[in-house]
């Protein structure tokens, strides 16, 4: 395995396309696979429309805008498909279309964008023009929700711990009905570091299954969307070593969260159907790419030497990503093109 450094931070709010040919050389002994990862644009909001003080979701609308969910500002903004002209499209309140903690969004089968709220413990949905349509209540309270996905029904599966429920992934009815439960949380001491790692970022595959990535230790599963027992896609646990207990740690009366964990933060099913997992290392500022064929069969592994959070995958099969200005330590806002060899 090799790799080649990212270059120095811009500081610039949005840096042009043409400074973004931010190419990561990596190789691999893996049937010679090769993986590239460049940067199309990163944004940091803009001065006149706001500027992003955390990225906790990214999805795009039917149209190519990109939505980010800013959890600290309270809100949600759009940008077109280059990341520009970003505006805000809600803001914080307990009305119609206003948010309270935005987290994690997806793309709702109307084509527009679905934000999980965990101030409001709901699910707001905007259309494709990017109005308000509905909020869905969300009846179960989640620990740190990874993963966010719809079926073509309007049904949709939050992953994350529920409160003495046991279980990490969790379907909903369109109208926000907890249908059922399954995947065993991490067994642990105390119940709430296990509910805490739960998750795992999923995505809905066109037969309708379910493509489940275990936060830690890694694990790739495909279960049927109505649960039962998976199909183990790949298991690394030498990649991503499990968490359990050592996620909350107690000193002197004082406790603490290991939230730089090692963990699987992104899997997608890329155009050509392979399946593209990322393991994101905040502690060594990196993140592993593993490109996985359908059966399973490891194509291409490597390490970009930035610690990309990755959000959601567009229609071309780039990435929607966020990361800390190395810099500056202010929120980015990216979409990521691959090209796999």
């Amino acid at each position: 395995m090799c790799e080649m450094a990212a270059p120095s931070r811009f500081a610039l709010h949005m840096v042009p396309r043409c400074l973004l040919a931010l190419s990561f050389t990596v190789c691999s002994g893996l049937n010679a696979q090769t993986l590239n990862v460049r940067e199309r644009w990163a944004t940091k909001g803009s001065p006149q429309a706001v500027e992003l003080a955390a990225v906790n979701g990214m999805a795009e609308d039917r149209s190519g805008n990109i939505w980010i969910a800013d959890p600290v500002n309270k809100l949600l903004v759009r940008v077109d498909s280059t990341g520009r002209h970003p505006r805000v499209t809600a803001r914080q309140g307990d009305g119609p279309g206003e948010v309270a903690v935005p987290m994690i969004m997806a793309r709702h089968p109307s084509g527009g964008v679905a934000v999980y709220d965990a101030g409001h413990g709901s699910v707001e949905v905007f259309g494709p023009a990017g109005r308000f349509d509905r909020r869905i209540p969300v009846p179960v309270p989640f620990r740190n929700p990874r993963g966010f996905a719809f079926l073509p029904s309007g049904e949709f599966f939050l992953s994350g711990g529920v409160q003495s429920s046991g279980h990490a992934i969790h379907r909903f009815s369109p109208g926000g009905r907890l249908s059922y439960s399954w995947h065993a949380i991490p067994r642990t001491r105390n119940v709430r570091a296990g509910e805490m790692v739960a998750g795992g970022p999923v995505v809905v595959l066109p037969d309708g299954a379910l493509l489940f990535s275990q936060s830690a230790p890694h694990r790739i599963l495909r279960y049927a969307a109505a649960g039962g027992s998976p199909r183990t896609i790949a298991a690394d646990p030498k990649l991503v070593p499990a968490i359990g207990d050592d996620f909350i740690r107690e000193s002197g009366g004082r406790r603490t969260f290991k939230w730089d964990y090692t963990r699987s933060a992104g899997v997608f099913r890329m155009p050509d159907g392979r399946i593209l997992n990322i393991v994101l290392n905040e502690a060594e500022n990196h993140t592993v790419w593993e490109v996985y064929r359908p059966d399973g069969k490891l194509q291409v592994r490597t390490r970009v030497l930035r610690a990309y959070q990755p959000w959601g995958m567009t229609r071309n099969g780039d990435v929607l990503a966020s990361y800390l200005d190395p810099d500056t330590d202010e929120a980015v806002a990216a979409r990521l093109t691959l090209t796999v060899g």
